[in-house]
């Protein structure tokens, strides 16, 4: 069961009225991912890219409607909709030793807002970059 086929409620977290469509048609996509990984002793390094053409991409999207009420809150409202997007990104790691029991670890991870193909008005709640740094035994 997917949720955005059948959402209808207040979605806590993102602070939005949520509305679903069971009728929505399957997403349909095509895409190419390339990835290069190099190890050397102990470190390594993996780079990748991606990038995703759909003809239907279910996107949470305003609905322009009035904000529902709901004791005393008001939430906008947004509707699930299969729509022509983009989406590309790029992925990178890299680990390398710093002492002989600890070596720290860098992530650097994301994914450009796709646009949607016929207004490049961008596809919500796509993650943007994000770094990481973290040490790791």
């Amino acid at each position: 069961m997917n949720y955005e086929l059948y959402a209808n409620g207040v979605h806590a977290a993102t602070g939005t009225f949520e509305r679903g469509d069971p009728n929505q048609q399957k997403e349909r996509n095509r895409g190419l991912d390339v990835g290069l990984q190099f190890k050397s002793g102990d470190s390594r390094i993996k780079a990748g890219a991606f990038y995703t053409r759909f003809s239907s991409y279910i996107a949470l999207l305003a609905t322009g409607e009035p904000d529902f009420e709901d004791n005393g809150e008001t939430f906008p409202v947004y509707q699930f909709q299969g729509v022509p997007a983009r989406l590309y990104g790029l992925e990178a790691e890299g680990q390398t030793p710093l002492r002989r029991s600890t070596s720290a670890k860098l992530e650097m991870d994301g994914r450009a807002t796709g646009p949607m193909r016929t207004t490049s008005q961008p596809v919500s709640r796509c993650r943007a970059w994000r770094p990481c740094v973290s040490p790791s035994a």
